[in-house]
Formats: C-alpha cells, structure tokens, sequence
C-alpha cells in the first residue's frame, strides 16, 4: 500500500515507535532463533502454539532486511518488557494487493499466572490489550472456530498509519495483528484476523 511498504519503510517501521504501548499488554522473554528465520514454538502442553510461516493464507511474510530488523527490535522490546510465562513472536505479512499485516504474537505457559489469566478470562485479556495500545473503539468479534476471545478497533491517529487492530486471546497464545487493508471494516477485519489465526496456529 503507497505510503506503508515500499523501500526501507515498512508497517512494522511505522509501528515500531509505538512498541512500548503494542507490547505493554502481554510480553515474555525468550530465546528466538534470527528474526529473519520462521519462527515455531512448541508447547510443552501439547497445546496450541503460535508460528511465524512464510505463507499464512494469502499472506505472504516480509524478509527484507527492513523486515528483520524491526522483528528483531520487536523482540527484544518484548524481552525487556518480559512477563514470566510467555514466549514472542513478530513477523510482517503482505498480500499480492498490496494489504499489509504486522502480526505480534505470544505463546504462553498454560501453568503461569498470565496463562491463568488467559484460561479464566481471555475477553479481559483481549480488552486490556487493546485498550493499553491506545484503542479506544474496541468491539468484540466472534472468535471462530478456535475460541477463546476476539476483538478489533482502530488504530489511533499517532500511530501514523490508517488501519484495524484486531487481538484475539486463548488458553495458551494471544496476539495482535494490524491490518492495513483498503476499505476495511470490523468485520471483515475479523474475519481476515480468524483466517490468519488459523493459519499461524500449530495445533
């Protein structure tokens, strides 16, 4: 999309000087592999698991050295704002129209207290989340076939960028995805964020 992706400034660009409120809800530490590499996470549960794919659907993962940079300083924003129990991930998707989607994960220990938190009330999670990046439209959605808890607003003027955030929340991950599509509303913004769940969810 003009404006969004194109030479070094990416969606993740746009969004990177907002990272201490993307991240504020729900960051753990880790040991990620390059930020440049797929990234899958396998919980020890046997639960579901969040993965950053190279196809996820229509979405096609970014890995332009713009792209791994600013995954790379996702992640080690998420580190430092570490909650114990939970693992992140950060990729940047596009599609072949030129819809652009940055996608922050995390998966977490169901035996930790934010998992606790996720199992007793993901719709909670999902809201607070939304509400501590600035959002302040916040709608609830139908979560689809994998439960839990689903949610979109728009993103605030400050951001820079015009575009959807939905966040979704279950026993075991939650995650945003900002969505920059043209003539986007909520519910097709859920529905595109209930595709890619799917997509990057290892079950």
């Amino acid at each position: 999309m003009p404006g969004v992706s194109h030479g070094v400034r990416t969606l993740g660009r746009v969004l990177l000087s907002m990272t201490a409120l993307l991240l504020l809800a729900g960051c753990g530490g880790s040991d990620e592999g390059s930020a440049g590499e797929q990234v899958t996470t396998t919980s020890s549960s046997g639960a579901a698991a969040l993965t950053t794919p190279d196809r996820a659907g229509d979405w096609t993962r970014v890995t332009t050295a713009a792209a791994v940079d600013n995954a790379k300083a996702y992640l080690m924003r998420a580190e430092e704002e570490a909650r114990p129990g939970a693992t992140p991930l950060f990729a940047e998707y596009e599609r072949d129209d030129g819809a652009t989607l940055a996608f922050l994960g995390f998966d977490v220990d169901p035996e930790s207290e934010y998992g606790e938190e996720l199992a007793s009330s993901p719709d909670m999670v999902v809201d607070v989340q939304l509400a501590d990046a600035g959002i302040e439209d916040r709608q609830a959605m139908d979560a689809g076939a994998l439960g839990g808890a689903l949610a979109c607003g728009t993103l605030p003027p400050e951001y820079g960028v015009a575009g959807l955030t939905c966040a979704w929340a279950d026993d075991t991950t939650t995650a945003q995805v900002t969505l920059v599509v043209p003539e986007l509303d909520y519910d097709e913004a859920a529905h595109l964020t209930s595709e890619f769940r799917e997509a990057v969810t290892d079950r």
